[in-house]
């Protein structure tokens, strides 16, 4: 009788470790998936931020030719 118990204790632990390798496995896909998702994120926010600043700049560049045009004028 103990050779059978201490088998479906063994039986138990390797399943424990399985499903441990699996549960680390998942949760290494989900980092992952997190991972690429966050950088993602940053990389289009980083888009969105350049955008706002080429808008920016055009805005003031604007402006300046605006007043180069108008002493063009003068002359």
């Amino acid at each position: 009788m103990p050779t059978v118990v201490i088998f479906k204790l063994c039986s138990c632990r390797k399943k424990e470790h399985s499903m441990d390798k699996n549960q680390a496995v998942l949760d290494s896909f989900d980092k992952q998936a997190k991972s690429k998702t966050s950088t993602s994120k940053k990389r289009k926010w980083r888009e969105i931020e350049q955008l706002k600043e080429r808008f920016q700049l055009e805005k003031e560049l604007r402006i300046y030719d605006d007043s180069l045009e108008y002493m063009l004028d003068e002359f």
